[in-house]
């Protein structure tokens, strides 16, 4: 190389202001990256957060249900037995 096709030596004023330059761009690129970290968490969290109640809920819904079982078929139950009875009486009679 000749000396026409070296970069020109910068003086200590333009290394400090590339520098200053570099250390906001990286300050910049820092603080972008961690925004969309944050909002990645903060929507991770949120879905998370809407599974557990969906689940809570239907495990509750289901504790119900099985606490509701042996009362709802009660009175199926009585009116069957009493129509057997009934039915019972019925032929019983006849012969």
């Amino acid at each position: 190389m000749t000396d026409s096709q070296k970069e020109p030596a910068l003086t200590p004023e333009q290394v400090l202001e590339d520098l200053e330059e570099e250390r906001r761009r990286l300050h910049h690129l820092e603080k972008r990256l961690h925004t969309e970290a944050y909002d990645k968490v903060h929507k991770i969290n949120r879905e998370l957060t809407q599974q557990r109640y969906i689940t809570r809920n239907r495990e509750k819904e289901i504790a119900r249900l099985e606490a509701a079982k042996p009362w709802a078929s009660m009175p199926l139950l009585i009116l069957m037995t009493t129509f057997a009875f009934g039915l019972g009486l019925l032929v019983g009679q006849r012969l």
